[in-house]
């Protein structure tokens, strides 16, 4: 019982922790785009949308 225990709360933990790796990723690629938005206008088309 212990062990199928801890190799659960392992399994929760790993994809705990590449779920918040995913959010970390799209969040930092969000925010470059809305930087890109904001320093490179003339370069981009007027129909671009950082969200």
């Amino acid at each position: 019982m212990i062990g199928k225990r801890v190799s659960v709360a392992g399994s929760e933990t790993k994809i705990s922790l590449h779920l918040f790796i995913y959010l970390f990723h799209s969040l930092v690629s969000k925010c470059r785009c809305r930087l890109l938005a904001c320093y490179l206008p003339p370069f981009l088309p007027q129909s671009f949308d950082p969200t």
